[in-house]
């Protein structure tokens, strides 16, 4: 078990089993469009999440390459503070949006606040990028530009749901 993964209870209610993420622009499993990489726009992906425990307070989600050949997992977004209220990230949310009344945005491997799309280096095959959601039982109230490992900390005890999406890319 991955030392993220450790806190992440199962979810108890019935009415957060099925707590989804989903992507218009790509499937679990599947290529990450181009515009949403390094190598095109680096737009943020739109994401959209259902079924949420009923519980639920706030939501918080983490994006990782778990397939970086240096020090892995390599963090490409961690955005939090996200209000319950809240059941999407549109697409190509800006880096200057540090904090807003909806979330707030954490700082990735790179030691930059906001999302910074797939970007594998030659020779190193197709990485996958988890984007794992948790539902939260409280209000976390967290500071901008904290980053995975700040946060994760933050959130023990209190995850009970979580959901995740996985796309895929490799160098071209």
């Amino acid at each position: 078990m991955s030392e993220s993964r450790k806190n992440a209870p199962t979810v108890a209610e019935n009415n957060g089993r099925n707590f989804k993420i989903e992507s218009p622009v790509f499937r679990d499993g599947s290529e990450i469009p181009e515009n949403f990489t390094c190598h095109g726009d680096n737009h943020s992906p739109p994401l959209k999440w259902t079924n949420v425990p009923a519980s639920a307070r706030e939501f918080a989600l983490i994006c990782e390459d778990p397939d970086a050949p240096r020090n892995p997992p390599f963090i490409h977004w961690v955005v939090y503070n996200i209000k319950n209220d809240v059941f999407e990230l549109p697409e190509g949310i800006s880096t200057e949006d540090l904090q807003t009344d909806k979330f707030s945005q954490g700082v990735n491997s790179e030691g930059n606040t906001g999302y910074m799309g797939p970007r594998p280096p030659p020779n190193t095959g197709t990485h996958r990028y988890y984007f794992r959601l948790f539902a939260l039982d409280q209000k976390m109230n967290l500071p901008p530009n904290l980053d995975k490992d700040q946060l994760e900390d933050a959130l023990t005890g209190h995850i009970i749901g979580e959901a995740e999406i996985v796309g895929r890319h490799a160098h071209h």
